[in-house]
């Protein structure tokens, strides 16, 4: 049953949580939902740390199937860029040339991925993603440890712009906002026509000054908006709809309007199913075209685990036939050892009476 599962996890130093869905009569249904706290001690540096991976066995023992893990946004660079070919070993090969001019590591010591968005009149619109090989082995080395084999590494905000997308709440033309402010970290997504033209992390912003993280986030939304304009054009002014948690109250809603002056379209992230699950319908529906920010050796490590399962169920397959038929033979044996004794017990009988 759980090899039907695909299950996205998203691992944090507060918590934990995943989502498993299985297509069933040709639809996507979520077969386990968890949502686990963290209380990691400051003595573990890193989610590596033998304490931490400790807490993440014991939180995440019902973490079954095929397993995609989530990068923080703000670990992954992501650029979007209109290449003019759909070609994919084209696509490829123009997409490590881009990303050795803008990536701040040398291509040896990244994963890159990319992702198709959009094909037309022989051009293609795609997402590339970035992260330094040592933040993506941490994250693995902490699963890795804690009992769990991820094959695939996704980026949490691709999650949320799954879960707007199958909401269809997305302007189908024109350009359009969209900030996402949950507990833990602040993202951008910027949209021509329903298709992405930008993908950011605007670090964490957590309320507490309210006046102090607006004028933050209107920062680097202006220092965005005017990077932007020199690639696909000036953005328009107009409304930002924004997605927000529980704890971003009516104060700081007013100073961020005031901060970035455009009006706000605001909506309650509650209202969307939660993002490890937007991140298991886009695990669900991976084909060669989606994002993977694994290195090659996860899946090198994940075709071995599977052969050495196959092996394993195949020898004891074996074994289980040789002793069902020992045991067939050794019950076979004494049927017949027995038949042999009467028979040499009537014999005995008889041989007193035929004797006279």
């Amino acid at each position: 049953m759980a090899e039907n599962l695909i299950t996205a996890l998203i691992l944090r130093r507060t918590g934990v949580a995943w989502t498993s869905v299985q297509e069933k009569k040709g639809r996507l249904e979520i077969a386990d939902q968890c949502t686990a706290a963290l209380e990691i001690p400051p003595s573990a540096a890193t989610l590596a740390d033998a304490e931490a991976t400790a807490l993440i066995r014991a939180r995440c023992g019902g973490v079954k199937g095929r397993l995609t893990v989530a990068l923080p946004t703000d670990l992954a660079l992501l650029r979007v860029l209109q290449l003019p070919t759909t070609d994919a070993a084209e696509l490829r090969s123009m997409v490590e040339l881009q990303v050795d001019k803008f990536a701040p590591f040398a291509l040896e010591h990244m994963v890159v991925g990319l992702e198709v968005l959009e094909q037309k009149e022989g051009g293609s619109r795609v997402l590339v993603g970035a992260a330094a090989i040592e933040q993506v082995e941490q994250l693995g080395q902490a699963c890795f440890k804690a009992g769990l084999s991820p094959t695939e590494v996704d980026v949490e905000v691709l999650g949320w712009w799954r879960l707007l997308q199958d909401a269809q709440v997305l302007a189908r033309s024109g350009r359009e906002l969209v900030l996402i402010l949950d507990d833990t970290a602040s993202d951008l997504i910027l949209t021509q026509d329903g298709v992405p033209l930008l993908f950011r992390s605007l670090g964490s912003h957590r309320p507490a000054d309210a006046h102090e993280a607006a004028a933050d986030i209107a920062e680097e939304l202006r220092f965005t908006l005017a990077a932007l304009e020199t690639e696909w054009g000036a953005f328009p002014a107009g409304p930002l709809q924004l997605w927000h948690a529980a704890g971003f109250g009516s104060d700081f809603l007013a100073a961020l309007g005031a901060a970035i002056g455009r009006p706000l379209q605001t909506h309650a992230l509650d209202s969307l199913p939660a993002l490890s699950e937007g991140l298991a319908r886009r695990a669900a529906a991976r084909t060669a075209d989606t994002l993977d920010l694994a290195p090659p050796d996860w899946k090198t490590a994940s075709a071995t685990r599977r052969t050495r399962k196959r092996v394993m169920i195949a020898v004891g397959a074996l074994v289980g036939v040789w002793l069902l038929a020992a045991a067939v033979f050794l019950i076979l044996l004494q049927i017949r050892t027995s038949g042999l004794n009467k028979v040499k017990a009537e014999s005995r009988r008889l041989s007193g009476p035929a004797g006279e």
